[in-house]
């Protein structure tokens, strides 16, 4: 019974450790979002027939290896969330505390706090694939001549890829400002429940 309790105290510590995590991705996803718009002020300056140099051009991959790092992270975080659920989990069927108030609470934050967390990896994915879709419609547009309707046209609709990029980093960035406060609820949760369990033999 002592390693079922070790194994319950480790959890917030692993979910302290996921709180930290998810400050610093809020700052990396709001990175990407900001280079997505550099990447959109580009595009509305050469949409309009104007000049754009070469460090102009260095935005799209630097917001994609942003989105990247930002997944990455994620998914490390989503990881460690799990584990911690699992730990708790375990602690349940040996003790039965479904009926516990207090585990309650903490499994429906535990459950708001991944449910936020997929909703920011889905906007993470799906900025990256409008992003790659706008470079690659940028690409056929390199095709035409300058200014031609054709090249228009396929700027025009870069901009509209990379403005359902911005739509989809918003969202991520939203979803994880809400997993990073159901997080921290979460934590305080794991401590009642921890707390409780020295009732437990």
């Amino acid at each position: 019974m002592e390693d079922w309790r070790d194994l319950a105290g480790t959890v917030p510590g692993t979910l302290m450790l996921v709180a930290d995590g998810a400050t610093g991705l809020l700052e990396t996803v709001r990175t990407a979002h900001r280079k997505l718009a550099a990447c959109a002020r580009v595009l509305r300056i050469l949409e309009m027939g104007g000049a754009i140099n070469a460090a102009d051009l260095q935005e799209a991959p630097s917001a994609r290896a942003s989105l990247d790092d930002a997944r990455r992270e994620l998914a490390r975080l989503l990881e460690l969330h799990g584990r911690a659920r699992r730990a708790f989990d375990l602690y349940d069927v040996l003790l039965g505390l479904g009926d516990e108030p207090r585990w309650r609470r903490w499994e429906r934050h535990s459950g708001e706090t991944s449910r936020h967390a997929r909703h920011a990896l889905r906007g993470l994915r799906s900025a990256t694939s409008h992003l790659l879709a706008g470079r690659n419609a940028l690409l056929v547009a390199r095709s035409f001549p300058h200014l031609s309707a054709d090249w228009t046209a396929w700027v025009s609709a870069a901009q509209n890829l990379l403005r359902l990029a911005m739509w989809a980093s918003a969202m991520a960035i939203f979803a994880t400002r809400q997993m990073l406060g159901a997080v921290k609820v979460e934590l305080e949760d794991a401590w009642m429940v921890f707390f409780l369990l020295d009732r437990y033999p």
